[in-house]
């Protein structure tokens, strides 16, 4: 709060911020002068009136001296030999008192000008405990956000599908090539075969064998590049995949998943529905996946059994009994223990 102070020249407000991170940081600034700025700023004006009081009298009493009018801008940076005493002396200090005033405008002008903050240079504190080192904040780039709500000339339209067809076909060579696999070593799905398939909320189909040796039919409806996997893409993909002959198993894979989405990942008849989180990885390109492999790329994950109970002080407690664990090659869920 007082560096803050001492750099704004403003109270920032009563609320303390001593040890809260959350506050944010105080970081360097440079100020953004410009005409505007300048022209707005009464106080130069102010200043000016204050040091002309100082200057005036060494001005006219040089003029007297060399019996001549120099107004201010005229006064020369030193004094010429033929001048008379005291006059060079007194144009030494008019000139100190003329730098001083300047410094004093370009103080205020700095103050008063909109102030740009340098976000990677804040001020260091060492008497603080540093709990992170040095890091970088990336995104996903570029994204290819199609707007829903206009109608789009027929050229866009054909480079938006080709777009998703790129996206989708990416994530399939993976998933075949990967199969899914949960926190288990062994526990792998593997295809047998997975070829996309004509669906409205479905993008491929398969077959796969199971434990007993017996071939089971799969279907995968793939997320958003860009957002979330909802509960309605499940129920849609659900009620899709048990038309017909139907399938025995129903994979829902996507970066991120709604908190409602466990609810609807249930049994549709003798439809399993596994949900599977797809590594950002695959988003990097193949110049990082050549790196890190093809493991872990497509991960089942479970729900904790969790209970909940209020204290007396009025905190909540929370107890962990364990973890539901998917078996991908199976469909089963098997209870974990705490350890």
């Amino acid at each position: 709060m007082a560096r803050e102070t001492e750099l704004s020249g403003k109270f920032p407000s009563t609320d303390k911020t001593d040890g809260d991170i959350r506050k944010g940081f105080v970081y360097r600034r440079v100020p953004h002068i410009t005409l505007k700025s300048i022209a707005n700023n009464e106080e130069i004006d102010e200043i000016t009136a204050s040091w002309q009081e100082k200057m005036e009298p060494l001005r006219a009493e040089i003029n007297r001296l060399l019996k001549k009018n120099l107004e201010e801008c005229e006064l020369p940076r030193e004094a010429d030999k033929a001048w008379p005493e005291p006059a060079p002396q007194l144009l030494q200090q008019w000139w100190e008192l003329r730098c001083s005033r300047q410094e004093e405008i370009d103080a205020s002008i700095a103050r008063h000008a909109d102030t740009e903050l340098l976000y990677d240079q804040p001020y260091e504190d060492n008497k603080r405990i540093r709990v992170a080192g040095p890091f970088t904040v990336e995104s996903l780039s570029p994204y290819r956000v199609i707007s829903a709500d206009q109608e789009r000339p027929a050229t866009e339209k054909g480079t938006a599908g080709e777009a998703g067809n790129q996206f989708e076909t990416m994530i399939l060579d993976n998933l075949r090539k990967a199969g899914v696999q949960n926190t288990k070593k062994g526990e792998r799905l593997k295809f047998d075969r997975l070829e996309p398939y004509p669906g409205e909320c479905i993008q491929a189909a398969g077959e796969y064998t199971d434990e007993q040796g017996v071939s089971r039919r799969v279907a995968v409806s793939i997320g958003p590049e860009n957002g979330t996997v909802g509960p309605d893409q499940i129920k849609d993909a659900a009620k899709e995949a048990v038309q017909g002959v139907g399938f025995d198993l129903l994979l829902v894979c996507g970066f991120a998943f709604d908190p409602h989405v466990s609810k609807e990942v249930k049994r549709y008849g003798r439809l399993t529905m596994l949900p599977v989180r797809m590594s950002m990885e695959l988003i990097m390109g193949d110049a990082v996946l050549k790196k890190t492999g093809a493991g872990n790329l497509f991960m089942v994950f479970g729900e904790p059994d969790i209970d909940l109970t209020r204290e007396k002080d009025g905190k909540i407690m929370v107890q962990i009994n364990g973890l539901d664990i998917y078996d991908p090659t199976t469909g089963a869920i098997r209870s974990s223990t705490v350890d």
